[in-house]
């Protein structure tokens, strides 16, 4: 059989188009029932392409031979995508919802809403406890702690954008979304979401990536690390901001993102990604290399030389994350299935975005073990104290004193620096 004329099938949806607007001085019932015939009639064309090997006998006939097969509702969705417009695709989503009504409905939407769930629970404590340890250790917030700090708000933002986004259909098959999140309000909202996570996930982006390069400064001071450092923090800014403009201007007018009823013209997203997601492998890279030969020079053994390679390496993670990322990404932008093809997508820059704001408190993590180990060690010591005294009144003051000071947390138990953290890993 020929391949359809998509001209026939757009002249088809024009004609159904002005008998429904010429239904509009119906009563409510007539307008409904001609509505749903006119969507039946617009997507006719393209379900009878897909199934014209099949023994048309009934209409449970049709739908069993149309509904259970995914790719024949993928033909059919694309055909409907390319043949048809805007408000005449919303109404034949509405028939075949109705058609298909019963058929299992392949999801992966819940993957995408436990794993944003499970990475905040994990995550969000780490680095509130980091900032916890900070402020009891020394009484202030740095520099690094307060762009971490942004880090996870906008984190946070990022996470409960994309929860949201699966709630009303992505992990789905377009063709599975509910059709009453067509609604003017509800798409505009949802597409509003995705493009404001977009901006977002770049500032994410800037300011772990900067928290870690403000740490590295307050490391370790040499000349030349401090101006290399501060070359990168401003590469970053630039970065930042140049492709912040990209992604809030990918479109002229920049509604139309949102608004498939306004005609736009748009940037290359794919190419613009791609470029993105390159550059932050790169700026990882850099950052992991960079406290290597600060590291070599220190005078301390082998072991905890490699022991500050692994601290201060951790952005690896991160680098490692963006490149399955950018695998999936350069297919983005070519599927007329969006809600299910970059899911992905989805999944890897949330995993990337989680890891880099974690890359940011690990560091001093190691503070907080050693504080903990540093309470519960002082505890032992007390407790076996007061145990021996309890059963040797005749104990020497010297030793009572000894127990004495096991009462009292060491100082550098209790405000642990990053520097000494450092240099005693091993």
């Amino acid at each position: 059989m020929p391949p359809p004329n998509p001209l026939h099938k757009m002249s088809i949806c024009s004609k159904r188009r002005k008998r429904s607007e010429r239904s509009q001085s119906k009563p409510p019932s007539e307008i409904e029932r001609a509505r749903f015939n006119h969507a039946a009639s617009t997507v006719l064309p393209c379900i009878l392409n897909n199934i014209f090997a099949t023994a048309l006998i009934d209409v449970q006939t049709l739908s069993n031979a149309l509904c259970s097969n995914t790719t024949r509702l993928s033909h059919v969705s694309v055909c409907v995508q390319t043949s048809c417009t805007w408000p005449d695709q919303v109404n034949a989503s509405r028939a075949e919802s109705k058609f298909c009504a019963g058929f299992p409905i392949e999801s992966r939407s819940n993957h995408l809403i436990v794993l944003a769930a499970v990475l905040s629970v994990v995550i969000f404590p780490i680095v509130g406890l980091k900032l916890w340890m900070r402020w009891t250790t020394s009484h202030r917030l740095w520099a690094d702690d307060y762009t971490a700090l942004v880090a996870a708000i906008c984190l946070a933002a990022i996470a409960g954008c994309d929860i949201a986004a699966a709630s009303m259909g992505l992990g789905k098959h377009y063709w599975n979304i509910n059709p009453e999140h067509y609604t003017p309000l509800y798409q505009s909202n949802s597409l509003r979401m995705f493009y404001a996570s977009q901006i977002i996930y770049v500032a994410v982006q800037v300011f772990a990536k900067t928290s870690i390069l403000l740490l590295y400064l307050r490391v370790f001071t040499h000349c030349w690390f401090t101006i290399a450092c501060n070359l990168c923090i401003v590469f970053l800014v630039l970065h930042g901001i140049a492709f912040t403009l990209a992604v809030s201007f990918q479109c002229k007018p920049v509604k139309s993102l949102w608004n498939p009823r306004v005609t736009g013209k748009c940037i290359n997203l794919t190419a613009t990604g791609v470029a993105g997601a390159i550059i932050s492998i790169v700026e990882d890279l850099v950052i992991l290399i960079l406290p290597i030969p600060e590291i070599i020079n220190l005078q301390m053994n082998k072991s905890k030389k490699w022991g500050l390679v692994l601290l201060f390496g951790i952005g690896s993670f991160a680098c490692l994350t963006s490149g399955i990322r950018l695998k999936y990404f350069m297919n983005f932008g070519k599927s007329l299935d969006p809600t299910w093809a970059y899911i992905n997508v989805v999944k890897w820059s949330i995993i990337e975005e989680f890891t880099a704001v974690l890359c940011t408190a690990l560091p001093s993590m190691c503070a907080v073990f050693r504080h903990t180990f540093g309470l519960l060690t002082d505890g032992l010591q007390s407790l076996t104290g007061s145990f021996t005294t309890r059963r040797d009144h005749s104990q020497p003051s010297g030793d009572k004193a000894s127990s004495c000071q096991s009462l009292t947390i060491h100082p550098k138990h209790r405000y642990p620096s990053l520097v000494d953290l450092a240099l005693e890993i091993g």
